[in-house]
């Protein structure tokens, strides 16, 4: 159980979900995705827009990224 109990506390530290205004959502994407593009290679994160929900991003990385982008 404890185990178990460590791998999903993991897991939430190594991939977030963020709510963002879908008018917000063109800006935050960039010009053909330019700005996800230069977040990733930035933060060495992998961003990606929800297929579900319009205004829902998923950023997933290591923990050392999540702490660098203050998540």
């Amino acid at each position: 159980k404890d185990v178990l109990e460590a791998m999903v506390d993991q897991a939430r530290k190594e991939c977030v979900f963020i709510d963002m205004p879908e008018s917000a959502m063109p800006a935050f994407i960039g010009k053909g995705g330019a700005n996800i593009k230069q977040l990733s290679s930035e933060y060495d994160v992998e961003i990606e827009k929800s297929k579900k929900n319009a205004s829902k991003i998923q950023i997933s990385g290591k923990e050392e990224a999540g702490k660098r982008l203050n998540l």
